[in-house]
């Protein structure tokens, strides 16, 4: 064996230690726990809280990955992935950042409420997971639990989604919130989110559907198929669906949207 063989060789078995002692405080640094997934499946992981933040990164094995919108259990409390970090160095663990819940919306459906002191959604651009501000609560949840106008109990007290980002992760939505009312009956009942009764759902063959400013409109389509004479304000378009409210400062517009494989026209008159 030449010397150059050697280098090569030792080399590549310190390389392959390297990554195996890298690895090894997933299953046995101070951080590590067992963590429980849904169904009570149950998993080695590394979980670093950053209390202060009320998030916290989330440390697996490479081959026990977690999805994004996973909900775990460690240490009795509730964690929600939010994001997984890439890491361009060659180890063998996946590495998310989790957001630690507050608020519960099913047995394994949980989320994330901040209060109006500290946070609030940036639509422009996300950034880190929300821009700072001193005006309204914000939420985080799985993504399509909740649409804009959805009154929302956390902890019994009312809220009404005004604005969402739901392009920044196919999976995780971030809801901005204001302070709402209810009835009595409605605060008692025991579902989490109240649909809103001002939405419109424009199925009708209508020549024209009077609308006002800023109300919203829902109206069903087929792969996503819409175009509009305008531009569209708090637009949020799914696979049957397409959701908005109604711009500022126009009389008239048209939207198309396909139905059965055809394009049909939706005409407004804002009033």
């Amino acid at each position: 064996m030449s010397n150059f063989d050697y280098f090569r060789k030792r080399n590549a078995r310190k390389k392959a230690y390297a990554k195996e002692v890298n690895t090894r405080f997933v299953f046995n640094g101070l951080p590590s726990v067992e963590i429980t997934l849904e169904n009570n499946d149950t998993m080695m992981a590394c979980v670093v809280n950053k209390q202060e933040k009320d998030m916290a990164y989330i440390y697996t094995h490479q081959d026990e990955p977690l999805a994004i919108g996973t909900v775990l259990i460690a240490k009795g409390l509730h964690f929600l992935i939010v994001e997984q970090i890439i890491i361009m160095q060659d180890v063998e663990f996946n590495k998310y950042l989790a957001l630690l819940c507050n608020t519960q919306f099913d047995e394994w459906d949980w989320g994330y409420f901040k209060g109006p002191e500290e946070s609030y959604i940036n639509l422009s651009m996300k950034e880190d997971l929300a821009a700072i501000s001193q005006q309204k609560p914000i939420l985080v949840a799985r993504q399509g639990r909740f649409n804009i106008n959805d009154k929302v109990k956390v902890n019994g007290r009312p809220w009404l989604i005004i604005e969402s980002d739901t392009i920044s992760s196919p999976e995780i939505g971030y809801y901005s919130l204001k302070a709402t009312t209810m009835s009595k009956d409605e605060l008692q009942e025991d579902d989490t989110v109240l649909k809103s009764d001002e939405s419109i759902l424009a199925a009708t063959l209508d020549d024209r559907i009077s609308v006002t400013t800023f109300q919203e409109v829902e109206l069903p389509t087929e792969g996503g198929f819409y175009q509009s004479t305008c531009k569209l304000i708090q637009l949020k378009v799914t696979s049957d669906k397409i959701n908005f409210k109604v711009p500022v400062g126009i009389k008239n517009f048209t939207v198309k949207i396909k139905q059965d494989g055809t394009i049909i026209e939706r005409n407004f008159k804002v009033v």
